[in-house]
């Protein structure tokens, strides 16, 4: 009897080189299977992570910790004690629900004129370390 291992039957199905999957939020068809569309290794993990940031604590059900409580400080004076709070919100979340994640820094910049935060999250995965940057607009919705 052979014995074929988690990384034989990876190869064997053609997914060589793919290492998280995901699927679209609107559930989008492949056009060519009519199977759902999935996104792929980072991009899968972007879009979590894009998810966790722009998740309420509270919002998601039957899971009040999931999330980051950074749009109730977008109302704030912004000055640097707010900015550090914010990268380290930020930072914690990430750190207790994306687990494909293994180091995270974030930047966070003010824009006064527009009433908006550029925040610029930069991590590595587990499986590689090459850095990955995502740039999320945070705005004030009046």
């Amino acid at each position: 009897m052979a014995v074929t291992s988690f990384a034989d039957k990876y190869t064997a199905t053609g997914l060589v080189g793919e290492r998280y999957s995901d699927f679209y939020l609107n559930f989008s068809t492949n056009r060519g299977t009519k199977d759902l569309a999935r996104l792929t290794n980072e991009n899968a993990i972007i879009r979590s992570i894009k998810n966790i940031v722009l998740t309420r604590k509270g919002e998601k059900p039957f899971f009040p910790q999931y999330g980051c409580n950074i749009l109730s400080m977008l109302f704030e004076n912004f000055n640097e004690f707010t900015a550090s709070t914010l990268e380290t919100e930020i930072e914690t979340a990430i750190q207790n629900f994306e687990p494909r994640v293994q180091t995270v820094r974030v930047s966070a910049q003010n824009n006064i004129d527009r009433n908006e935060v550029y925040v610029t999250i930069y991590f590595n995965t587990i499986n590689s370390t090459e850095t990955i940057s995502i740039n999320v607009l945070l705005t004030r919705i009046r």
